[in-house]
């Protein structure tokens, strides 16, 4: 059974501090919930604006810990609540594809043609 754990956190701009009267009524709330198998860690978390095939989109950066004794291979669930989801295998070549215990792995994981920061999203860490 995973580890659920559900983190709220405010943005309002660089540091918390506002240049403009209107930025400071701007604040958005985002929610994000982890559920993350017992033998991964994440390490990390963000996400950025870039362009992927010709438009402006978001990509998560999930990092993922081994903390298991064992090499093991994760699958990584990223899902905006209003908008697309993405599941990419972590990692994703290798001979085996794992992580060795105690190593990390994270990528860029672009959510296609999604181009607004998300109001809340779902990151899931499971063993495969």
């Amino acid at each position: 059974m995973g580890i659920f754990v559900v983190f709220l956190f405010l943005f309002s701009g660089l540091f918390g501090l506002s240049f403009a009267p209107e930025a400071a009524a701007e604040k958005a709330k985002q929610t994000m919930v982890l559920d993350v198998a017992p033998s991964a860690q994440v390490e990390k978390v963000g996400y950025f604006f870039k362009t992927f095939k010709g438009k402006e989109t978001i990509h998560f950066l999930v990092t993922v810990k081994n903390i298991s004794a064992e090499p093991k291979r994760f699958k990584v669930l990223v899902s905006i609540d209003e908008g697309p989801s993405t599941a990419y295998y972590y990692p994703r070549k290798g001979k085996p594809p794992v992580i060795k215990p105690g190593a990390s792995y994270g990528k860029p994981l672009p959510l296609v043609f999604y181009d607004k920061p998300p109001e809340s999203f779902l990151i899931k860490v499971s063993e495969m």
